[in-house]
């Protein structure tokens, strides 16, 4: 038993080794950048020691924040219910809009999509989204 126990403890942090290493990185460059490349229709992230470059350009160059050098960082946000539907009945009047009195999946993401031009002209380069699931109530 302690050794069936301990064959499912090294999988699951084996699995959710792989998860870090190897899944949510990935998620984070799915939408790099979201529009700087939209002409080309591919973008191609790169690091180059300790700093991102994008198509080639170093992310943020020569910019400073508060005296911190930002050149070559990729500044993320995780948005996990961006593309978020929610398909139980019991929950589903939770997220209704208040000028529809409905939920509508489709609107949520078309409207993610659509701000995401504001979030780039803010400085955003990245976006993670969560494709799993998770809890919208926190």
């Amino acid at each position: 038993m302690a050794a069936h126990i301990a064959a499912v403890n090294h999988f699951n942090i084996m699995t959710n080794h792989f998860k870090l290493r190897v899944i949510i990185p990935a998620l984070c460059f799915i939408l790099i950048p979201f529009s700087l490349t939209f002409s080309q229709g591919n973008t191609v992230v790169t690091i180059t020691g300790e700093q991102f470059y994008i198509n080639g350009t170093v992310t943020y160059p020569e910019r400073y924040w508060q005296g911190h050098k930002i050149e070559g960082l990729l500044f993320n946000s995780r948005m996990v219910q961006g593309i978020f539907d929610d398909l139980n009945p019991e929950t589903i009047d939770n997220f209704r809009y208040p000028d529809t009195d409905k939920w509508d999946p489709e609107r949520n993401t078309d409207e993610f999509v659509a701000a995401m031009g504001d979030w780039l002209e803010h400085g955003l380069l990245a976006i993670t989204l969560n494709l799993q699931g998770g809890s919208p109530m926190g």
